[in-house]
């Protein structure tokens, strides 16, 4: 009974442990992604010790009229770092709808070209999708800061939406497919003005403006989450262990083996059959000695076996029972 009650406490202890880890980790990542710059521009602009420069141009806005009217200012940036001739391209999105405040999205050069290709190849696309029913399905596409671009067919019905990012507190907007063509070619026109102040369809420069340092936050995150990992596996590869041991198995293989897979090694380890030779010579190493009358393990203080009930002679007790 009192071993039970060690393994239903180990068993309980285990299942806490896992939880609070499970939602430490769940909650740093989840803080930490929506905290980070995603996109170079961002992290160049963000790097500290050092003067940089922004030049800021407006390209023109893609207008969505209706109920909760929404439209979506254009602008390019251009950012560099005096007497270098490095210069980094970006586009910013900023969505206003009525009534409430707007909402900026980033996207490297590199990303603009990607989501114009990726835009034009679901248009391409759809007249294909509408010859056949869908239940659902969805065609998207993902920028590094989590601006989404995509179009879905339900049935026979087609649409298209955009959303600023995971965070957004706009919500999703919602086109049709004309309007979506019509983002389409915004975003070309916006790529054809950085491509006039300098930006190359082959822009993928990431991190290598002098002095701004390679960010390992994220490096850091997994290094943490792995050390977590590997002392709750520790912890848990002594229950498989402790109940092993009992059985008269070898406590520091079981533990290795419930550390490397818990899931097999506790059942395998409550199924394993004792080995009750090992188990007796662990009982005698640790001062037990057997009942001559039933051969059963009892404490050498003992005048009186526990489980048949014969008087025995205790060590050294000089007690000469019949």
């Amino acid at each position: 009974m009192r071993y039970l009650l060690r393994l239903m406490m180990l068993i309980s202890l285990s299942c806490v442990l896992c939880g609070v880890f499970t939602l430490n980790a769940a909650n740093t990542k989840n803080g930490t992604e929506q905290n980070e710059p995603s996109t170079t521009i961002e992290k160049i602009v963000s790097s500290k010790g050092e003067l940089i420069i922004r030049d800021f141009y407006e390209i023109g806005e893609f207008q969505k009229e209706g109920v909760g009217w929404y439209k979506i200012l254009l602008q390019g940036i251009v950012v560099y770092t005096p007497g270098s001739e490095e210069r980094y391209f970006a586009l910013k999105l900023f969505l206003t709808k009525a009534d409430s405040d707007g909402e900026a999205a980033f996207l490297d050069y590199d990303e603009l070209i990607a989501s114009i290709n990726a835009i034009d190849y679901m248009l391409k696309n759809a007249e294909e999708m509408s010859k056949n029913v869908y239940e659902d399905k969805e065609l998207q596409f993902t920028t590094r800061g989590d601006l989404e671009v995509g179009m879905y067919q339900s049935g026979k019905r087609q649409g298209a939406f955009i959303t600023m990012s995971k965070w957004s507190r706009l919500g999703t907007l919602y086109l049709n497919l004309a309007e979506f063509a019509k983002f389409k070619d915004t975003l070309s026109m916006a790529a054809l003005r950085l491509q006039t102040l300098g930006a190359k369809t082959n822009e993928q420069k990431i991190i290598k403006e002098p002095g701004v340092k390679k960010d390992t936050s994220k490096i850091n995150i997994v290094g943490k989450l792995y050390t977590k990992i590997y002392f709750v596996l520790i912890f848990l590869g002594l229950i498989p262990a402790l109940i092993a041991n009992s059985k008269g198995k070898s406590f520091i293989i079981w533990w290795l083996y419930g550390v490397v897979l818990f899931i097999i090694a506790l059942p395998h380890s409550i199924l394993t059959k004792t080995n009750w030779a090992n188990v007796e010579k662990a009982q005698i190493k640790a001062g037990m000695i057997k009942c001559p009358y039933c051969a059963e393990m009892i404490k050498t203080e003992s005048i009186k076996c526990r489980y048949c009930g014969s008087e025995v002679l205790a060590k050294g007790g000089g007690h000469n029972v019949t």
